[in-house]
This record gives C-alpha cells, structure tokens and sequence, in this order.
C-alpha cells in the first residue's frame, strides 16, 4: 500500500506531540496521515504558552520582555507593562519600535516626544521644541511642539500622540507650520528679488524666518 496524501507542516508543539506518540500510528501514511493532523490540530492553542514558557533558543519568558523577539501577539501586554497603550493601525515592526522609544526611562524626553510625533510625520519627520515663551505671555511650564505642514498629514493625531507622552506639569502646545530650509529661502528670495537688508521688515525674530511665518 502506498501512502495517501501528505503530512502537515508541523508546529514546535505539533511536532513534539507527534514524535511522542508516533508509536500509536505505525501505519499513519496509509490512512491519510490521521495521526499526525491530529497531532498538529492538538498542538495548535498550545503555540502561544510555547513561545512564551519555552521560546527556541532564549529562557522562559525572556523573550516576552524583549520588544525586538516578544511574539506579535504579546506586544500590547508589553507595552502595557510599560505603560503604553499600542495605537491600532501600526504594523508589527512599528509597533517594537514605539515600545522601544518610549519605554518608561524615556518618557517625556524630548526623544520620546519626538519618537510619538513621529509615528504621524512623512519625509524628515521635524519636531522643533520651544521652551517658555522668554517675554513672559506664555505660562509657567510650558513647552511648544512645532512639525512642518508638508510632513503632517494628520495633525490631530500628532497632538493625541504627544499629550501621551508628555511629562506630568507641561503645558503643551502644539502647532505645524509652513517652514522651509535655506535652499527654499533662497529660490523664493531670487523670484522676489529679495536681499537679506530685505528680511527684517518681513520677519521680526529669527524664529518667524525659521518657521517661515512673515508680519508683513
């Protein structure tokens, strides 16, 4: 007799189970491999206590703690382990990177600020930071977020993100802007006939320059 059909791709779990008691099917082959599907079917709601009480290669539980090899199904226990919740639409790779950058030692840095903002931002992803406005008319505490127009396509999810991250006592304030860099300046300047003499009426600080915001 030959045999019928075809084994399945077994688990870890499938496997093990299979090898231990292979002895009850010495003929598994001739009836469609019964057997060892039965086996692999067993082993299937077994997977995820596998890889976390007896990961390949690492001790039990080492890996759940790690974001870069904790399972795709345990990364939102991580991340609530460290105070975070997952924002649903990132991918798999996203989503250990957001643990990773805002992991509680980091938690309201600027680099975390920045990180969260990011997860919201195309192209170089700016994140500009200003402190307490120094003439005195922004309160105590206060911290001001600025990303560019053209790299935010969603600023509300931007400021969601940051009120997240943002440390216990700030006063945030968020906004993006039309800034442009000195390649940009400079191409505008020539179409207008602009000379750097030109600049002070239409900027008053540097920051307006920066962030392209003109009073006149």
């Amino acid at each position: 007799m030959t045999a019928i059909g075809n084994p399945p791709d077994h688990t870890v779990i499938g496997q093990r189970l299979a090898d231990r008691t292979n002895q009850m099917a010495p003929d598994d082959a001739l009836y469609g491999w019964a057997h060892a599907h039965l086996c692999e079917a067993l082993g299937q709601p077994l997977l995820q206590f596998q890889e976390a009480f007896d990961p390949e290669d690492a001790a039990p539980f080492e890996t759940l703690l790690d974001p870069q090899r904790c399972p795709p199904w345990a990364l939102p226990w991580l991340a609530q382990l460290i105070g975070l919740r997952l924002p649903s639409t990132l991918t798999d790779s996203e989503q250990r990177a957001f643990i990773a950058a805002l992991a509680s030692h980091n938690r309201g840095t600027p680099a975390a600020l920045a990180a969260a903002a990011g997860l919201y931002l195309t192209g170089n992803k700016t994140v500009m930071f200003r402190e307490r406005d120094p003439t005195g008319t922004d309160p105590p505490y206060t911290l001001e977020v600025v990303t560019r127009d053209d790299e935010t396509p969603d600023p509300d999810k931007v400021l969601v993100a940051l009120m997240a991250q943002k440390p216990g006592g700030i006063v945030l304030l968020y906004r993006s802007v039309a800034g442009w860099d000195y390649e940009q300046m400079t191409l505008e300047g020539d179409e207008h006939g602009w000379t750097y003499a030109s600049l002070p009426p239409m900027f008053a600080t540097y920051r307006q320059l920066a962030f392209n915001e003109r009073t006149s």
